[in-house]
């Protein structure tokens, strides 16, 4: 099965397109992985500037696969 690459741009569209629940579950699933605050989660995402390490963590949570930068 072939998952989508989003760059990180795209990750914003993808994040802000899901239901409310599930933007819940993946930035608090992504919160416990990484172990980034509220606030610094929403500052990268602002920015665009996760590293490798939390992109890959954003694979295994949401199932697609992020461009690092």
């Amino acid at each position: 099965m072939d998952k989508k690459v989003f760059n990180k741009q795209k990750f914003d569209a993808y994040y802000d397109s899901l239901p409310l629940e599930e933007k819940r579950r993946v930035r608090d699933e992504f919160l416990k992985a990484s172990g980034l605050s509220y606030p610094a989660w929403f500052t990268k995402r602002r920015r665009g500037n996760f590293s490798t390490l939390q992109i890959q963590a954003m694979k295994k949570i949401t199932g697609f696969n992020f461009a690092c930068n």
